[in-house]
């Protein structure tokens, strides 16, 4: 699964759960905001580097 999947799966989830339990939605909405956070931090930190552990797919984009 890549992270636009992954991305997905989680606002669909967050979408879902929102109309179930709208107090375990917005905690759940907070951890994820953290937890991209961190990400975020940590690529900062140390960036990937490029071509290391990404398989290129020519078709993804077309200019």
């Amino acid at each position: 699964m890549n992270n636009r999947e992954s991305r997905k799966m989680l606002l669909t989830t967050l979408d879902q759960l929102a109309r179930l339990d709208p107090q375990t939605k917005e905690k759940c909405s907070q951890d994820a905001g953290q937890l991209a956070s961190y990400m975020v931090e940590r690529l900062k930190d140390q960036p990937p580097v490029a071509g290391a552990t990404i398989r290129r797919n020519p078709n993804l984009f077309h200019l």
